[in-house]
């Protein structure tokens, strides 16, 4: 007789086999059966006997234990209801902890994901394992409510001087924006927010209360840094002066604009003394603008005064302008 495999509590009548040659009898608590049935004797270990009788009378007989483990009670409510365009999520609330969930629309990491089940009531099983190896099954629902599709239109890179601006290309109109220097009234600030790649999410909320967003990057540059420095010129309405400028930050090539005679030059030279600005352009278009005076230096010219006749052995008062 060959032996059984452990059963549980939860499943069916079976036939009994295994026992040879064939054409005996099985016998359980010295009834005859053909049938055994796991839910009905419940858990523990049975001894089943089988008995042969050959064409000589002569009777022989061998014995196996079934052994009927508890099976688990699995018990899933179901979940709240959510709306297509909700992010996938792991369904919870299933006991005992630690079984597994699958169903419509249930990938093999165990998220449910709204928008591949669609709209309507989608059936989600649950199944626990316990030590034991028996397991138990039970099912809920979810309700995928419909919701409103969004399209966030690309964002243009901007330089972090740029003033604050208000946000758009959101559909359908009427929601709102939210990020890194975004404020309440949709306005993006982007000496806020900082250099660097940020991410600017749109969302919807529609009469079905479902919000749904969309999210574009926008990438702020940094605007580049001056360092003028000057020389006096030698005197007053002498054009020897000079201004050397010193560009970091931002990306280079750096172009150069003075309002001194639309120069394009980094450096100057042969200046008058005077207030000269320039603007430094970068390769994004990122521009910063910065001022430095020339000045001049003093010249002393020291007049002794008029020319006087003196006397010998007399004294004269000189003096100077």
């Amino acid at each position: 007789m060959f032996p059984y495999d452990s059963v549980c509590t939860n499943e069916p009548a079976f036939s009994l086999s295994g026992g040879t040659p064939e054409g005996g009898i099985y016998l359980f608590n010295q009834d005859t059966i053909e049938t055994f049935d796991p839910q009905s004797t419940g858990t523990g270990t049975f001894n089943i006997l089988y008995y042969y009788t050959d064409t000589n009378n002569c009777m022989n007989a061998d014995s196996q234990f079934i052994i009927v483990s508890q099976a688990p009670d699995s018990v899933f409510a179901g979940l709240d209801t959510v709306c297509l365009y909700d992010a996938p999520f792991q369904p919870q609330g299933g006991t005992p902890s630690g079984g597994f969930y699958s169903g419509e629309s249930i990938d093999t990491a165990g998220y449910f994901q709204p928008d591949s089940a669609g709209t309507g009531t989608h059936i989600i099983i649950y199944t626990y394992t316990n030590a034991d190896n028996c397991s138990s099954s039970d099912t809920g629902q979810i309700y995928v409510l419909n919701a409103t599709a969004v399209q966030f239109d690309t964002l243009p890179d901007v330089c972090i001087s740029v003033p604050a601006f208000l946000l758009t290309g959101g559909h359908p109109d009427s929601g709102f924006y939210s990020g890194t220097g975004v404020d309440t009234a949709g306005y993006f600030h982007p000496e806020i927010s900082g250099s660097g790649v940020h991410i600017i999410t749109y969302s919807f909320i529609d009469t079905n209360q479902c919000t749904t967003n969309a999210s574009q990057e926008i990438t702020i540059f940094e605007s580049p840094d001056i360092t003028l420095i000057d020389t006096n010129a030698s005197c007053q309405n002498y054009h020897d002066g000079k201004i050397s400028a010193t560009v970091t930050g931002g990306i280079s090539p750096y172009a150069f604009l003075w309002s001194y005679n639309a120069q394009t030059t980094q450096h100057l030279d042969s200046l008058v003394s005077g207030v000269y600005t320039v603007t430094v352009t970068d390769s994004m278009s990122c521009n910063t603008v910065d001022s430095v005076t020339v000045g001049y230096n003093y010249q002393l010219i020291a007049y002794p005064g008029d020319d006087k006749n003196v006397c010998p052995d007399s004294s004269v008062q000189l003096s100077d302008t």
